[in-house]
C-alpha cells in the first residue's frame, strides 16, 4: 500500500512538473518574440527596417484608405510602392492621399490566387464601408460583429501576384504588408515572389471568420516551411482565449526570412 501510495505521488509530482514546464514553454515562446500594440503601423514600420534595404519594393494588399501606404512612403522615400484596392470608393481614396508621393502606384484590383473577374464582398458600418471586405463570404464575423454588415457583394477584378508582376516588370518583392480578410493563405501559396520575399506581415484569424479560410496555425505552420521565422505579433499566444472573449478574432504577425536574421 505503502509502495503504491509513493507510485501515486511520482506520478502527480511527474505531471505536475511537466504541466509547469509546458506552460513555462508556452510564454517564453510568446515572450521570445516581439510584441506590437494592435494597429500601430509605424512602430511596425520601424521595427522592420532593419531587415530592408533603404529602396525596397512594398507590396501592399488592402490599402482601404491609403493611410499604411503614406507611412510606408514616408518611412522609405526610395523605395517603390505597389498598392492594391479593389472598392471604387476606396482605392480613390487611397489615390488621392498618395498623391504627392511619386513612388506609390496605386491598383484597383484584388491579389489572389488566380486571376478572373470574380465577387467581392462587401462590409459595411452604419451604410459607410467597413475594413472587413474579402474575397470570401463572411461566417463567423457575424457573430462576433453583427453590426457589421455585409448587404452586397460587386463584380471585381482578380489577379495573381506573379502574373501582375510580369505586367510591371517587379522581378522582386522585399515587404509585402497584407490585409485580406482571410485571403493571404491561398494568394502566398501560389506566388514565387511572395515566398522569396525578406518581410511578410500579415493578418490572421483565430477563427473562420469568412468561409473556408485558413487559420492562424494553417499560416504559421506553412511560413515556416517556406523559410520564415516569426519573430514579432500583436497577440500573445498563451492568452488567446482572452482576446476571443473581448470580441478580437484576428491578430497580426511579421515574418521574416531565416538567411536574413
Amino acid at each position: 500500500m505503502i509502495y503504491l501510495m509513493k507510485n501515486c505521488t511520482t506520478i502527480v509530482l511527474r505531471t505536475y512538473v511537466l504541466a509547469i514546464l509546458f506552460a513555462l514553454f508556452v510564454c517564453c515562446r510568446a515572450e521570445g518574440q516581439e510584441l506590437f500594440s494592435p494597429d500601430k503601423t509605424l512602430e511596425v514600420l520601424t521595427f522592420v527596417k532593419k531587415w530592408l534595404p533603404q529602396d525596397p519594393i512594398i507590396l501592399e494588399a488592402g490599402s482601404y484608405n491609403g493611410n499604411d501606404t503614406v507611412l510606408m512612403a514616408q518611412q522609405w522615400p526610395e523605395s517603390k510602392i505597389f498598392t492594391f484596392e479593389p472598392i471604387i470608393q476606396l482605392f480613390l481614396q487611397t489615390k488621392q492621399n498618395t498623391s504627392t508621393y511619386p513612388n506609390v502606384k496605386c491598383f484597383q484590383k484584388a491579389l489572389s490566387d488566380k486571376s478572373e473577374t470574380t465577387l467581392f464582398y462587401v462590409s459595411e458600418i452604419n451604410g459607410n464601408i467597413s475594413a472587413s471586405s474579402s474575397l470570401l463570404p463572411p461566417k463567423e464575423h457575424l457573430d462576433f460583429y453583427p453590426y457589421i454588415l455585409f448587404p452586397s457583394s460587386i463584380e471585381i477584378e482578380a489577379v495573381s501576384l506573379d502574373e501582375w508582376a510580369k505586367t510591371q516588370n517587379v522581378d522582386h518583392i522585399d515587404f509585402l504588408w497584407l490585409d485580406m480578410q482571410g485571403y493571404e493563405l491561398p494568394m502566398l501559396k501560389k506566388s514565387q515572389l511572395a515566398q522569396a520575399a525578406t518581410a511578410i506581415y500579415i493578418e490572421v484569424e483565430f477563427v473562420e471568420a469568412y468561409e473556408g479560410q485558413f487559420l492562424y496555425e494553417d499560416v504559421y505552420s506553412w511560413m515556416l516551411s517556406q523559410g520564415f521565422h516569426l519573430v514579432a505579433t500583436d497577440f500573445r499566444e498563451n492568452q488567446r482565449e482572452e482576446q476571443l472573449k473581448s470580441k478580437r478574432f484576428w491578430g497580426n504577425c511579421l515574418f521574416v526570412k531565416e538567411d536574413k536574421l
